[in-house]
C-alpha cells in the first residue's frame, strides 16, 4: 500500500472533533496511560503547533507542564503493572526519551527521531487505517 502523507495537527484536530481522542495515543502504550492526563497532554501539544509563534509555549513551560503530569502517568503505570502484557522493544525507550526531553538532555545516539520536516509536522499512515 502507498503511504498517505497527513498533516499531523489537522489529523489530531479531526480526531478530537469526532470524540476519538484516544486514537491519537501511540498503540504501543496499550491503554497504559493516565486517561485523565491525556486531554492536558493533547491540549499542550496542540498549543505547541499554533501557527503564530507568540501563541506557542516556551520549551520551559512545556517541560514544566509535562513534569507536572509525569507523576500521574507513573502512578497509573504502577497500578497496571501486575497485568501481563506483550512487551515491545520500544517500551523502555519511550519513558527514557520522555525523561531526556523534559530534562533537556541530549538524545544523541538515540533511535528516537522527530517527524518534523520543513515547518510542517507530518506522519505517514497506511491507507485504510
Amino acid at each position: 500500500m502507498d503511504p498517505q502523507t497527513v498533516h499531523l495537527p489537522n489529523w489530531v484536530r479531526r480526531k478530537i472533533a469526532m470524540g476519538s481522542i484516544h486514537d491519537v495515543v501511540d498503540k504501543r502504550l496499550m491503554d497504559q496511560y493516565d486517561a485523565s492526563s491525556l486531554q492536558s497532554v493533547v491540549d499542550l501539544a496542540m498549543n505547541c503547533v499554533e501557527n503564530a509563534a507568540v501563541d506557542r509555549p516556551t520549551m520551559t513551560v512545556v517541560a514544566t507542564r509535562l513534569k507536572g503530569l509525569l507523576p500521574a502517568v507513573s502512578s497509573e503505570k504502577q497500578s497496571v503493572s501486575a497485568t501481563p502484557r506483550r512487551t515491545y522493544s520500544m517500551d523502555s525507550e519511550i519513558p527514557r526519551q520522555f525523561q531526556m526531553m523534559i530534562s533537556g538532555a541530549s538524545n544523541e545516539g538515540s533511535s528516537f527521531q522527530s517527524g518534523y520536516t520543513n515547518g510542517m509536522s507530518q506522519m505517514s499512515l497506511l491507507s485504510g487505517r
